[in-house]
């Protein structure tokens, strides 16, 4: 296994996404790994901080020509597709138009001489929302978003298997910590210590929570060691019940929860017998890799308040 500060060669990695959520963290590791990075940002570059190590251009995704000549010009050894337009809207017309996007991009790759891709999938491309669930497991395609995130998948495979090269999918947990966007849960629950309105649609429903820092080290992993798989999850391997997610944040401020602090939730809802209980196989890209989660929920939640605070100082 490779250790945090050894890597068997230095690359140059074009990165879309890497101003989001999960783009920033995967690029802070890479370049403390010593890899060399080119961010394609659809944001004026004006300002942003360059380096030896990593350069922006702007650019979108539509211009396929321009995507071609962008990646030949930087000739990299993997291209990480992140990016993905619109969220946390998942209507059929930003779908379709993710999908083009993400099709521009792997054709453009293979077509400039980059045949190495990567590219991130959700836990919500499985139909089955209980129990275990292995990278084999049976693909949902009854909405739209699993939909255009299978075809996507399999768009990648196949350009990449034509052209010799190898295509990587991690299929992506309930991921947290720093730099999440607000609306989402965690951020939310922390927002409401304060005595803010807290909302919560499914409290009894159990998901597989996962720290940001073990993502982009589960996406390192694959970049850099190659591994003869495919398709991997990426997740904490268990599932916790949303309720133990808030109380955990609640007393790791020193502060009580009770349920009457949930102001849209009925007592039908507390009772629901149908919910949602999944977490992630991790065995596959453990054995694949070496890769294994190093944040506990716990951990994972204090470290992402401490950052929380930090930011409101």
């Amino acid at each position: 296994m490779i250790g945090h500060g050894e890597i068997t060669e230095i690359m140059r990695i074009f990165i879309t996404g890497g101003t989001g959520f999960i783009g920033s963290a995967l690029v802070k590791l890479l370049i403390q790994r010593g890899h060399m990075l080119l961010i394609l940002t659809g944001h004026n570059i004006t300002g942003k901080k360059e380096s030896g190590q990593i350069k922006y251009v702007e650019g979108n995704l539509h211009d396929l020509n321009n995507l071609e000549k962008v990646i030949k010009g930087f000739e990299p050894h993997f291209v990480v597709h992140l990016a993905w337009e619109g969220l946390p809207e998942y209507s059929m017309e930003l779908c379709k138009k993710n999908l083009e996007y993400g099709i521009n991009l792997f054709t453009a790759s293979v077509k400039a001489g980059c045949i190495n891709i990567l590219s991130t999938g959700s836990c919500w491309e499985y139909t089955e929302k209980q129990g275990c669930l292995s990278e084999d497991g049976k693909l949902d395609t009854s909405s739209v978003f699993p939909a255009v995130k299978n075809a996507l998948q399999f768009y990648g495979e196949a350009v990449t298997r034509e052209n010799k090269g190898k295509f990587y999918w991690l299929r992506l947990f309930y991921v947290y910590g720093p730099g999440q966007r607000k609306s989402s849960l965690i951020p939310h629950i922390i927002d409401s210590l304060q005595g803010g309105e807290l909302k919560c649609r499914n409290p009894q429903n159990r998901n597989d929570f996962i720290y940001i820092h073990d993502v982009v080290r589960a996406i390192t992993e694959v970049i850099e060691k190659r591994p003869e798989g495919t398709v991997y999850n990426v997740g904490s391997g268990y599932s916790t019940e949303v309720l133990e997610v808030i109380r955990q944040i609640f007393e790791s401020e020193g502060k009580h929860f009770d349920t009457d602090r949930l102001s849209n939730v009925s007592s039908s809802t507390m009772k629901n017998e149908n919910k949602v209980d999944f977490w992630a196989d991790i065995n596959r890209i453990s054995k694949d890799t070496g890769w294994k989660p190093e944040y506990s929920l716990k951990s994972g939640i204090e470290t992402t308040l401490s950052n929380y605070l930090m930011e409101t100082i």
